[in-house]
């Protein structure tokens, strides 16, 4: 069940990662926002797409219908626990876009090394407290 549920996570992750990079790329063409706060409000649309991914495949309950009146409390418990993966993803991401040129000119390396070492912190903590 965790080899499944850890899977699972890691798809919808990958799908977390188009939408993190997709809306990044869109905020820096389309908008002119910087690459440091366009990297803020990116990644708050992947949380919010993966956790409901999250809780309608990998985590989910039989009793809990996927809409239900305490959504925005378990919208903030995901986005809470995933707060110190989020952390060490933009941490990489800003060093590498701010010291090495490669990753400057193409953001999508850095969200994608980033998204790698955050991903198992993300796991163990939406399974241990938020799902």
């Amino acid at each position: 069940m965790l080899g499944k549920q850890f899977i699972s996570f890691s798809v919808i992750g990958g799908v977390g990662f188009i939408v993190d990079t997709g809306m990044l790329y869109l905020l820096i063409y389309a908008i002119d926002v910087n690459l440091y706060l366009g990297r803020i409000f990116s990644y708050l649309c992947a949380v919010t797409v993966t956790w409901v991914l999250n809780r309608t495949y990998t985590f989910k309950v039989d009793d809990q219908p996927v809409f239900h009146a305490s959504l925005l409390k378990q919208w903030s418990k995901f986005a809470g626990c995933n707060a110190l993966g989020a952390v060490i993803n933009y941490t990489i991401y800003a060093l590498l876009i701010t010291f090495i040129s490669v990753f400057y000119k193409n953001p999508v390396f850095a969200v994608a090394i980033g998204t790698l070492f955050s991903v198992n912190v993300n796991f163990f903590l939406s399974k241990k407290y938020v799902f």
